[in-house]
This record gives structure tokens, sequence and C-alpha cells, in this order.
């Protein structure tokens, strides 16, 4: 049976708040310039900091969701092959945080 690693961060609190968080700087931020931007404005948040939709339902299912998908199984296999949060993280950072800028291709008109 695999130990945990300690270094991985235990999340205390508000989970999905943290979970959110990781999600945005781990994959959308990673995916494409402008994506995260893009789809933050399309699905705004409610009176209760909810959204109505979900962010990935905004791409187009011939570039946006391949480049998800794609991005995802890299995600993972980092993941896989990190011995330690810091590891993985320094992994990630081979991904460049992207800036605004055109996402047309990768999103739905809206």
């Amino acid at each position: 049976m695999a130990t945990v690693p300690t270094t991985v961060p235990i999340l205390t609190g508000n989970r999905p708040q943290v979970v959110a968080r990781y999600t945005k700087d781990l994959i959308y931020s990673r995916l494409a310039p402008g994506i995260l931007q893009e789809l933050e404005k399309r699905t705004p948040k409610d009176e209760n900091g909810m959204r109505k939709a979900k962010l990935h339902q905004w791409l187009t299912d011939d570039v946006g969701h391949p480049a998800l998908a794609q991005h995802l199984h890299a995600v993972i296999a980092l993941m896989r092959a990190s011995q330690s949060w810091e590891q993985f993280m320094a992994m990630m950072n081979v991904f460049p945080l992207f800036a605004p800028c055109d996402c047309r291709g990768h999103l739905q008109p809206g």
C-alpha cells in the first residue's frame, strides 16, 4: 500500500473553494491564452457566489474539449510521476500561465 507524502497540502476549511483555486491555476489558466478570463466572463457568479454553468461547458467540441482533455492527461501524468507536492508544482511550472489574449476557436459563440 502506497503512503501519502507528508508534503501534500491538507485540505481544511471550505474544500470546494480550495479545489476551485487548484482547478483554475493548474487547468484553465494554463490551457490557452485568455481562456480562464473569457470563461469567467461568460459564466458570472450569482448573488450566492455560484455559477449557472460549468466553465468547460463553453469550450468548443472541435478545439476546446480536445485541448482540455489533452491538458488533463498531461497534468495527471505529472501527478503520478511526482513524489511530492513541491515536485509536482515544479513540473507544472513547465506549462506557462497565460495572460489574457485572443482565444477564438476554443470557445463557443456567446
